[in-house]
């Protein structure tokens, strides 16, 4: 995602700051690299976040690693080109999501907070799924699928846990970009691929875009019903769902960053197209609007195109960036 967002910036013609590690090996480009050594990030960030016109973040919800990143760079009065505090906190929280959409008349998935330490209700809706309440990329994540199971975890995590039925379907990565006025853009909707084995779920990627349109015109319409009513959201945004052979489809949780899947969208794109209409806006420069909502059109008219979790893409015929 790191290097995606440093190459699509810099095609639109903005100069880029990259942060990395400085253990891993160089990662050269038309950027500039800014070397992290251990116990550098933070301040590393607030430092390069005060000296740049606006940030981009790539970081988890969980353990609150996004939402303190986030509060550095408003701390630095320049603008961040994703969500607000109050956003992420909401969206990141997966229990008060859930009831959030859920009173707004959106269909979710019932979700209620468990603690491992003390058991299992009996009284939940078995097989369920339980998952940390601000886990991102399936981490530990279960299903159970009668009472008394056991838990397929090698150490009961501490902190809150959140537990959902199991609901059997396609699952679908949606992304939108929000505009600081808070209005909603579908860009694609895209399958997810999520292994299951000992009773554990792990992320494995994606392929853009979903073969089925209308299904994914449902999850589009779905999933921007919903960012419309969370104030504060900005930028590239995800929402995963997920679509039951009878075409119901329902939302399984709001992503308030940006997701594994804009690897899939960079490949099919233009460079530079995305950044330069994430730019507009966000009022940080001019942009054409028809563009932007061509791009729906325009990715489902090129070949399909597999990322795994890790970002490496596989293209299938040619596209505007050749083959992966």
């Amino acid at each position: 995602m790191r290097r995606v967002l440093a190459e699509e910036f810099s095609a639109a013609g903005v100069d880029v700051v990259m942060t990395l590690d400085e253990q891993l090996p160089d990662e050269p480009g038309a950027w500039t690299v800014a070397r992290v050594g251990p116990g550098q990030e933070l301040a590393e960030l607030e430092r390069l976040s005060a000296a740049c016109d606006a940030t981009v973040l790539v970081a988890p919800e969980a353990g609150g690693i996004l939402l303190e990143r986030v509060r550095i760079i408003e701390r630095s009065g320049k603008p961040m080109m994703g969500s607000n505090r109050g956003a992420i906190a909401l969206a990141g929280n997966k229990l008060t999501m859930a009831g959030y959409l859920e009173l707004r008349g959106l269909p979710t998935l019932p979700t209620r907070l468990v603690d491992l330490a003390q058991g299992l209700p009996a009284d939940l809706p078995f097989p369920i799924v339980i998952k940390p309440i601000d886990g991102a990329g399936a981490v530990d994540t279960v299903r159970i699928d009668a009472y008394g199971d056991p838990i397929p975890l090698d150490v009961i995590p501490e902190g809150e846990m959140v537990a959902q039925p199991y609901f059997p379907g396609v699952l679908l990565g949606a992304i939108f970009l929000v505009c600081n006025a808070g209005r909603v853009y579908p860009l694609t909707v895209g399958t997810q691929r999520m292994a299951f084995e000992g009773g554990r779920f792990r992320y494995e990627g994606g392929t853009l875009p979903d073969p089925d349109e209308a299904r994914a015109k449902a999850a589009a319409e779905l999933g921007q019903r919903a960012l419309e009513k969370i104030p504060g959201l900005r930028g590239l945004i995800g929402v995963d769902l997920i679509a039951a052979d009878d075409g119901k489809v329902v939302i399984l949780e709001v992503n308030p960053r940006v997701t594994t899947s804009i690897v899939g969208l960079w490949a099919k794109l233009t460079p530079g197209r995305l950044a330069r209409a994430w730019l507009g806006l966000l009022g940080l420069t001019d942009f054409d609007l028809e563009d932007l909502r061509r791009i729906w059109d325009d990715v489902r008219k090129t070949p399909r195109i597999d990322f795994s979790a890790a970002g490496h893409v596989r293209v299938y015929t040619s596209n505007p960036r050749g083959t992966a």
